[in-house]
């Protein structure tokens, strides 16, 4: 059965905001990984929750560090 798109828009009730990141955060992570191993590129993944705690994710090989670091190096016009 499908739901259609439904309308995006902020969850207003911290509680809810919070368990749905949660379970949203574990897909988002589980993609890139398979992404990172499928195509062969380097990710990272950089996520606060409603509540602060970091989250993140890089690709399996490379340290969070040197990714973000090659991204910083690149010229302006290439981050797009």
């Amino acid at each position: 059965m499908n739901r259609g798109k439904g309308k995006l828009e902020k969850i207003e009730k911290l509680f809810g905001r919070q368990v749905t990141y949660s379970k949203r955060k574990n897909g988002l992570m589980k993609k890139a990984y398979q992404v990172s191993v499928l195509c062969d590129v380097q990710i990272a993944v950089v996520s606060f929750s409603p509540g602060g705690r970091l989250s993140q994710f890089s690709s399996h090989n490379k340290r969070m560090e040197e990714i973000l670091e090659r991204y910083a190096n690149l010229p302006d016009y290439l981050r797009d």
